[in-house]
């Protein structure tokens, strides 16, 4: 069976795209919190988060009827003092439940794993879904909807967007290679799944049905305003994601060195080079670090910027089975966009925004000058760009997508 793409290609033996004629009802698993204080610990994941909830409004938008439980990401003892993390009823528009846990080493699991299983089955005989559905196949919460599927006889189709690869997006440790062994003995058996990148289908789960839905924008990322030139005097390269080598952080400040003095960095986000950034930002005034943003701390400094730079790394990180979904965010600004090549970079991006030769600091610096260089075709690619992921990427969009591929499989 062929893949579903943005351009809804058509299965063997089909004639065409399948719609929706009644409201589905699934019970989706994930880790999908509200984005507040309260709950953004050094385990949250914003891109996760947004991931998650988009998918979640995206078919509920399209006709699913969904029930959402959820387990808080939270580092586990002793890197948080919480030995245990109580469940509670959250409610929203997806009748969301948190689950309680233990929060200790390998029993987080477990007792995830066994929440996942009786709250599961409760949410089962209360009213029977169409589908189960996941974020991602951790053994935690596969193991148990697999027996929850064969019990009830409900399909689970999981959706993919991280499968981890020890020593690389991972540590090389023992729960990190149960884990991956894990995605790889599970990922050939589903029914089907939903999949961020191409290369989960084609190396992990070959001959399975799958659809690709590498990410998507949710209401308040379509309102960025198109990007405009700005007046200031200062060329300004924003960065926001993940402060981590994968992303190049280091790259960019190096490249900095290789470029004019109008020229200005700014970075937002948390990570492992959170502190190298404030270093460099106390020794380099044209290094401007902005913390960690909310949606409208985003949106204000897109409104700001010159170029945004997406430097996902294929040397230090297996990127098969990951995208950065934050490029669809970039694009939907309509700022001009920089990005290296990583090989889970589908096509279809690459006529709106520039390509960076390599991975290197010179590379960067000399695609930077070229898009200063050439304002005009740079800005009309970005225009372009927007266009596009707002025509073929929002959630209530891919929404729609996921839902055909449920009553396909």
């Amino acid at each position: 069976m062929a893949e579903l793409s943005a351009r809804y290609t058509v299965y063997s033996g089909k004639s065409g795209v399948k719609l929706t004629e009644r409201e589905l009802k699934i019970l989706f698993i994930g880790s999908v919190v509200p984005d507040t204080a309260e709950f953004r610990t050094p385990a949250f994941s914003r891109a996760g988060n947004l991931a998650q909830q988009g998918l979640l409004d995206g078919m509920a938008d399209a006709g699913a009827q969904l029930k959402l439980l959820s387990f808080q990401p939270v580092p586990a003892f002793p890197r948080s003092r919480q030995l245990t993390v109580l469940g509670r009823w959250l409610g929203g528009r997806h009748q969301q439940r948190t689950l309680p846990f233990l929060n200790l080493p390998y029993l987080k699991q477990i007792s995830l794993a066994g929440g996942i299983l009786f709250a599961g089955m409760a949410a089962i005989r209360q009213q029977r879904p169409d589908y189960l559905m996941s974020y991602n196949v951790n053994s935690f919460v596969s193991g148990p909807l697999g027996v929850l599927s064969k019990a009830f006889h409900i399909p689970y189709i999981p959706v993919v967007y991280d499968v981890d690869v020890p020593g690389s997006t991972v540590p090389d440790r023992l729960y990190q290679r149960w884990e991956y062994a894990w995605a790889r003995r599970v990922l050939p058996r589903l029914r089907g799944a939903v999949v961020g990148t191409a290369l989960i289908g084609h190396n992990l789960m070959p001959g399975r049905p799958r659809v690709i839905v590498e990410g998507g924008l949710n209401w308040s990322q379509q309102q960025y305003a198109p990007g405009t030139p700005t007046q200031d005097p200062t060329f300004d390269i924003v960065f926001a994601g993940a402060l981590e080598r994968y992303n190049g952080i280091d790259v960019m400040l190096e490249a900095l060195q290789h470029l004019p003095s109008d020229v200005r960095l700014h970075i937002a986000g948390q990570g492992a080079l959170k502190s190298a950034v404030e270093a460099a930002a106390v020794n380099d005034p044209r290094v401007i670090y902005h913390g960690l943003l909310d949606m409208a701390g985003l949106r204000t400094l897109y409104a700001q910027g010159d170029l945004l730079i997406n430097h996902r790394s294929d040397l230090r990180l297996d990127s098969r089975y990951v995208f950065p979904s934050k490029l669809i965010e970039y694009l939907a600004s309509g700022l001009p966009v920089l990005s290296t090549r990583f090989r889970s970079l589908p096509d279809d991006y690459l006529p709106f925004m520039g390509v960076i030769a390599d991975e290197s600091s010179q590379a960067l610096a000399q695609a930077v000058r070229d898009v200063m260089a050439e304002p005009h075709t740079a800005w009309n690619r970005a225009a372009r760009g927007r266009e596009f992921v707002i025509a073929h990427k929002a959630w209530a969009i891919q929404g729609r997508r996921i839902l055909d591929f449920l009553e396909m499989v």
